[in-house]
């Protein structure tokens, strides 16, 4: 038999420019950043970046999280501190 649940899964989408001058800095703390919060948030699912093939400076950060709540604990410290060190645009 089949057990339905309900589930609250949240996705997020999120874009990220970098000036090309940035790039080398930028992706050493995003890999960071991917790494610990798959490994220390609570209710992470799935945390990654990708990088556009065309636009070598665009990049795209995928986010699973477990529910609402669970995502708004997630400390946006990490990525607060390589925004401002890469000085994304």
């Amino acid at each position: 038999s089949i057990t339905k649940r309900k589930t609250n899964m949240i996705q997020v989408i999120a874009n990220q420019h970098v000036r090309p001058d940035k790039t080398e800095i930028f992706l050493k703390l995003a890999a960071e950043l991917v790494s610990k919060t798959n490994r220390l948030d609570e209710g992470c699912i799935e945390y990654g970046l990708y990088r556009d093939l065309k636009n070598p400076n665009d990049f795209i950060f995928t986010e699973k999280w477990k529910n609402q709540e669970l995502l708004e604990r997630h400390p946006n410290i990490f990525a607060k501190s390589f925004r401002n060190s890469a000085n994304a645009s």
